[in-house]
C-alpha cells in the first residue's frame, strides 16, 4: 500500500495541466462554470461564490477519494494476507492427516508428531507379534515338558509356531531360516 502523496492530489500547477485528482476535478468544474458564465446564467459576484464553492467541493472530494482509495488498498492488502493465512491453515490441517502437502513431505513439529505416531503403531504391532509368539512358545514348552500325546489344537503345532516366529522376527528385521 502506497502513501498518499501531494502529487496524487495536485501537481501544484494550474488545473488545466495538472494530473492530480483535484486538478482533474477542477478541469471538469471549470468547463461547466465557464459555459454557465458564457451563457450568462452566472454573472458578477455569483461567479465568485460558485467558483469558490466548486473549488472547495473539488478539494474535499479529491481528498475523500484519495483516502478512500488508500483505505481500499489497505483492505486489499489485508484480504491478501488473510487469504495467505487461510491457505497456510488448510495446509496445516492437511498435515495432520496426510504425509505430504503442497510444499512436499510434512516436516517440523507436525512431521515429528506423525513420525512418533507411526513408530507407536509399529511398536504396538511388534508387541502383539511378540506376545503371540510367547503364548505359542509357552504352549510348546508345556507340551514338551509333559510329553503330552494329546492332539495339538490348530495354530499351536510346531509349523504354526515356526510361522509366527518368522513373522515376529521379520518385524524387527531378522530373517529366520526355520525348517518346518
Amino acid at each position: 500500500m502506497a502513501d498518499i502523496l501531494t502529487s496524487d492530489l495536485t501537481t501544484g500547477t494550474d488545473s488545466l495541466t495538472g494530473d492530480g485528482v483535484f486538478d482533474e476535478l477542477m478541469r471538469a468544474f471549470e468547463a461547466h462554470i465557464h459555459r454557465e458564465f458564457s451563457e450568462r446564467r452566472i454573472i458578477g459576484s455569483e461567479y465568485t461564490q460558485v467558483y469558490l464553492g466548486g473549488m472547495q467541493s473539488a478539494m474535499q472530494t479529491a481528498v475523500t477519494f484519495l483516502l478512500g482509495k488508500q483505505n481500499a488498498d489497505k483492505q486489499a492488502d489485508m484480504s491478501a494476507a488473510q487469504a495467505l493465512l487461510l491457505l497456510q491453515k488448510v495446509e496445516t490441517e492437511k498435515a495432520q492427516t496426510e504425509d505430504t502437502v503442497l510444499a512436499g513431505a510434512v516436516v517440523g513439529a507436525v512431521g515429528n508428531q506423525n513420525a512418533v505416531l507411526a513408530a507407536q503403531t509399529t511398536a504396538f504391532t511388534r508387541d502383539a507379534e511378540q506376545k503371540t509368539l510367547k503364548i505359542l512358545a509357552d504352549s510348546y514348552a508345556v507340551r514338551r515338558s509333559t510329553n503330552s500325546a494329546e492332539i495339538v489344537p490348530p495354530g499351536l503345532d510346531n509349523a504354526d509356531i515356526s510361522l509366527v516366529s518368522q513373522k515376529a522376527a521379520a518385524g524387527i528385521g531378522v530373517v529366520l531360516d526355520i525348517g518346518v
